[in-house]
């Protein structure tokens, strides 16, 4: 495990201190917002419902093709 603390959510880059829920691994964090997104995102794939880029823009992401690269 690194010594270096990480602060910000590796998908959205928001700071520990705007979210609810930060979790650290030894490398990478995800923030409980972007975990929220991604269930959501789960369901409505299991639901044949179309995934729309505007789905994302209150979420911090700026480009809908960073999602998945």
């Amino acid at each position: 495990m690194t010594d270096k603390k990480i602060h910000h959510c590796s998908f959205c880059d928001r700071h520990k201190d705007e979210v609810k829920k930060l979790i650290v691994g030894d490398s990478v964090a995800i923030c409980s917002e972007c975990i929220d997104l991604c269930n959501q995102l789960m369901i409505d794939e299991e639901n044949n419902i179309p995934i729309e880029p505007e789905h994302f823009y209150n979420n911090k992401f700026t480009n809908f093709n960073d999602l998945f690269s």
